[in-house]
């Protein structure tokens, strides 16, 4: 049975959202504590969540205001804790390739626009193999790629299937479901393939994963990539391997993305405290067009953390933009939102988080998918992993990563701070501020968070013939910010602040 659903909870914070951004955090159906956004898609001006709650949910926004415009509840339950794909073909229909929750068959949806499920096939009654597991999907050339995974003993042939050994594979079909070609089955040197990705090119068909199953015991396993002929012939297939990766938790979130060249580029997570903890950065490899790896990347000026990695990647002309999970301090984990160089060098990471952590709450935030907009701001879609209401949550920003626009100021390039001084840092109840010159107009101090929010704006009147300024904190939260400055004339500055 499908329930229209045309109303929704939004759990939103104090501060008035400029038109640049917003974020949404919300929960969905009778299961509001297992919400979460696993997939993105972005069609004539209007954001799809495809959501879990554990059945799958659809849930339509405004791309502009955040405005909720429709809203699609299914009774297909969808196996939570498997990333089921998403791809969107050029009119704006939805396909959704998972595994069923009860039976663990593949499945495929088609969605259209306007929210109605145009079929629902069980993939696995198409032949007679056996495909366990459908892991994503992509759309390319009219045509519909579908990733597999098959579970089986050599010398079985049920339907049950045993775990034993694991044959990744792919299949074809038609926009509407009909088998074309395939199933392709690889069978590598390694028995256990797990792959969770797949991208498809002119020049073949790409699966990305790791070389072990997903494990809780230690075991080390390493990202694994293949490529493959449409044919479903095996080209190559190869392990980034490293003493310092650790994939055994949580391995199929890293990203796959083919670039126009031919490079290939996983994001994942690289861990440097292997086997002793299962903490480390977010990380980026490239990969060469013939299956060399040619380096990792992964910044190590943040704190490590157990989620910390690019759930998802969007490769353009100048930059990567990577949505995932970072660590700002201790245990908390927040949203990030990070732009990287054609080198894996970060350029800027925005971290966000809906409710930052108390001694009874620390909340697990992280991105699980990316879309750029058509005006160059980016939408990203998650959860809080273990928060008591797991809630579906969506934050749309500027081209910069931006909920209150400026942000940005002062975090791409190095900042200058010879013209302001600012005493005490940390604060508590007021700023002092001494500047390096007299200012003429209007001087307007902002404090910014970490969240890109404006927390507090005020116009400065000096008190004395001096450039000296003071702001009163005393209602700012404790937390990290930036403190920036503004005239009229020009004159602009800007510095970090901590208030305690």
């Amino acid at each position: 049975m499908i329930r229209l659903i045309i109303s929704i909870l939004f759990i939103l914070g104090s501060v008035q959202i400029q038109a640049q951004g917003f974020e949404l955090y919300y929960n969905i159906g009778e299961f509001g504590n297992t919400n979460e956004v696993r997939s993105l898609e972005q069609f004539n001006g209007s954001i799809y969540a495809i959501e879990w709650y554990p059945e799958l949910a659809i849930t339509k926004f405004d791309e502009d205001s955040g405005e909720m415009q429709d809203q699609l509840l299914t009774d297909i339950f969808m196996y939570v804790g498997w990333r089921a794909g998403t791809s969107m073909d050029e009119e704006g229909n939805i396909y959704i390739a998972g595994a069923g929750y009860i039976e663990n068959l593949p499945k495929l949806i088609k969605v259209n626009p306007n929210l109605n499920i145009e079929y629902e096939i069980d993939l696995a009654v198409i032949n007679d193999s056996l495909w366990h597991v459908a892991h994503a999907c992509k759309v390319f050339d009219n045509k519909l790629y579908i990733l597999l995974e098959a579970y089986y003993l050599e010398d079985s042939d049920t339907s049950e299937g045993s775990g034993d050994l694991i044959y990744p594979g792919f299949v074809v079909t038609d926009l509407e479901g009909q088998l074309l070609d395939g199933p392709f089955w690889v069978d590598t040197d390694n028995t256990d393939d797990l792959m969770w990705h797949i991208d498809v090119t002119e020049d073949g068909v790409y699966l990305g994963g790791s070389n072990e199953p997903v494990v809780f015991d230690g075991n080390d396993t390493d990202p694994y990539v293949m490529k493959l002929s449409h044919q479903g012939e095996l080209e190559w297939a190869v392990e980034i391997e490293d003493d310092q990766w650790d994939m055994s938790f949580d391995n199929f979130q890293a990203a796959l993305k083919v670039h126009e060249d031919g490079s290939i580029y996983v994001g994942s997570f690289v861990n440097p405290e292997y086997p002793i903890q299962e903490r480390g950065w977010p990380s980026i490899t490239k990969i060469s067009p013939d299956g060399e790896v040619l380096w990792t990347q992964f910044d190590q000026e943040n704190p490590t953390c157990t989620y910390c990695r690019y759930n998802e990647i969007i490769l353009e002309e100048d930059a990567i933009y990577a949505a995932g999970c970072s660590a700002i301090s201790g245990i908390q984990q927040q949203g990030a939102l990070t732009k990287l160089s054609y080198e894996g060098e970060t350029i800027w990471t925005r971290t966000f988080a809906y409710e930052l952590p108390s001694e009874e709450y620390y909340p697990v935030y992280q991105f699980m998918d990316l879309k750029r907009l058509d005006d160059g701001g980016f939408v990203l879609g998650g959860t809080d992993l273990f928060g008591a209401d797991r809630n579906s949550w969506i934050v749309r920003t500027d081209e910069f990563g931006c909920i209150i626009p400026g942000c940005s100021i002062g975090l791409n390039d190095e900042p200058s701070y010879s013209e302001m001084t600012i005493y005490p840092n940390p604060a508590s109840n007021q700023i002092n501020i001494d500047l390096s010159r007299n200012i003429t107009g209007v001087l307007t101090a902002e404090l910014i968070d970490l969240r890109g929010r404006l927390v507090l704006r005020t116009n400065l009147v000096s008190n004395s013939n001096a450039p000296t300024y003071q702001i009163e904190v005393d209602d700012v939260p404790t937390g990290y910010y930036l403190l920036t400055l503004r005239a009229d004339s020009g004159f602009y500055s800007t510095s970090p602040v901590v208030i305690e």
